[in-house]
């Protein structure tokens, strides 16, 4: 049976898949590239009020603002920088100074690699060992 035997027994159905998928919109924000480095927490903190303020033309003293986690997936580095922007903005006067907002996400790439490392160190072992993912005699896992 061909996928279009489907929507041709039934044909009220795909008028009500279409529906729920043109229908249903999502809003977007494009935003410009900017030339603010992101290396530091100052930059990184920089590009924050950059997107949030400047572009997007949010008020930091409006509660809305702060009523949503801004969920962010980075690296590792990234991460650290966003911590640390936490850390450096402890004592200011809202959510968004102190920059409360962000719900840090460890990123599937990052996530898998430290698996495929755990794997290694785990079931290296030796050529001798049924299973091992050794490839050759002379190899050590200490010694990579």
């Amino acid at each position: 049976m061909s996928r279009n035997a489907f929507f041709r027994r039934d044909s009220t159905l795909l008028p009500r898949l279409l529906s729920l998928i043109y229908n249903d919109t999502t809003e977007f924000y494009p935003l410009r590239t900017t030339a603010i480095e992101e290396k530091s927490v100052q930059g990184n903190l920089l590009n924050q009020d950059n997107f949030y303020i400047d572009q997007m033309k949010r008020d930091p003293t409006d509660p809305e603002l702060s009523k949503y986690a801004i969920v962010t997936i980075n690296d590792q580095l990234t991460n650290a920088r966003l911590q640390g922007c936490t850390l450096a903005r402890v004592g200011d006067i809202n959510p968004w100074e102190r920059r409360e907002l962000w719900a840090i996400g460890l990123a599937l790439f990052h996530k898998l690699m430290n698996y495929i490392w755990g794997l290694r160190i785990k079931h290296y072992g030796s050529i001798r060992v049924p299973g091992s993912l050794a490839i050759k005699e002379d190899e050590d896992l200490w010694l990579v």
